[in-house]
């Protein structure tokens, strides 16, 4: 038995299109928040670099060299333990840029040391945070003289310039 049933064919409506958001909105969106991310991070890794050794120019980045040159001189080496992306380190930075704290300052060697680089050196004396200062004075270079942990005014960094004067 042959049971063929024919259907009808019916007429197609399309559905009337709903208010909503439609798919080139959504891409757009979602490219907007990619682009605003991708802006942050590379203002926030911008940052980083800005504050990683800032120290000026005059300012040595390893420890042994410094060391070395401040023994041959015979003069106090100032050692300041840094760590990249600390704002407070960035603003000590800032604060031995000035023309008056390098002027104090001229007589030592200086070194800035990346925390990270220095993990023994950072647990012996930055135990209480960074940016801390150390200083050695010619002919002991084993032991610091002076240690002070955090962001030096204007005033103390000058201070400490008059007091490395006297270390000779």
């Amino acid at each position: 038995m042959n049971t063929t049933t024919k259907m009808k064919s019916i007429p197609y409506e399309a559905a009337p299109r709903e208010e909503g958001v439609r798919f080139e909105q959504v891409v757009t969106v979602k490219r907007i928040i990619f682009t605003t991310a991708l802006l942050l991070v590379c203002a926030l890794v911008a940052l980083g670099a800005a504050t990683a050794h800032a120290a000026p120019a005059s300012w040595h980045s390893d420890f042994e060299q410094a060391r070395h040159q401040a023994q041959r001189l015979h003069k106090p080496l100032l050692v300041m333990i840094a760590r990249t992306g600390c704002h407070a380190c960035a603003e000590m930075e800032q604060n031995l840029a000035n023309q008056a704290a390098r002027r104090a300052l001229s007589n030592a060697v200086k070194v800035r040391l990346e925390s990270s680089e220095y993990p023994t050196m950072t647990a012996r004396y930055a135990a209480g945070g960074t940016p801390t200062t150390l200083v050695y004075s010619p002919g002991n270079y084993q032991s610091p003289v002076y240690t002070y942990t955090g962001v030096m005014s204007r005033d103390t960094i000058l201070q400490l310039g008059q007091s490395i004067n006297s270390l000779k």
